[in-house]
């Protein structure tokens, strides 16, 4: 039965939901090395489970942050231009662009909780992070377990991952007990 903990490492007894959140660096680390996919980390359940919460945060979906009227594609990104940090990010449709200003660039990625990955350092990272709290869950700051895995499972947040995931696993679950 999935339990959905993780069983080794700096984040023993954490969430996978937890790393995405607050390590997605660590979940990246778990998928680029197939770490999930190995037995004696990840019970099989798990491993699908974890597969799932990728395929999830790296295709977020729901209506652009500006013009509210057509589905998000991209993940813009505001950075300065004096220190190159990450300013703020937005998530928008092919049509919107993040707001001008003439001390920062702007930069898309494709629509993801790693936007930007490669280049952003870990506050960087944590702006886009930030970014998906506001847009998708409406606030800032800590998240509950609870709030982590609503996120998830709603499958309107997404335009790629298995329809009813969550659902089926419930269900998957109630009948073992």
């Amino acid at each position: 039965m999935n339990n959905n903990i993780i069983t080794f490492g700096i984040h023993k007894g954490r969430t996978h939901e937890w790393l995405f959140f607050n390590d997605s660096q660590y979940a990246l680390w778990i998928k680029n090395e197939r770490i999930h996919k190995q037995d004696w980390y990840f019970a099989e359940e798990d491993g699908m489970h974890f597969s799932e919460l990728m395929a999830r945060a790296t295709s977020l979906a729901n209506m652009c942050q500006r013009c509210q009227d057509e589905s998000i594609s991209r993940c813009a990104i505001d950075r300065s231009f004096k220190y190159g940090r990450v300013i703020d990010a937005l998530f928008v449709c092919d049509h919107c662009e993040y707001p001008y200003s003439r001390h920062t660039s702007q930069e898309y990625y494709p629509a993801s909780m790693f936007a930007g990955w490669s280049r952003n350092t870990k506050a960087g990272r944590q702006k886009v992070i930030e970014a998906v709290k506001r847009h998708y869950i409406g606030c800032e700051g800590p998240l509950s377990q609870k709030q982590m895995e609503k996120f998830f499972s709603t499958d309107g947040n997404f335009s790629n991952g298995t329809f009813n995931f969550f659902a089926q696993e419930e269900n998957d679950a109630s009948l073992i007990v």
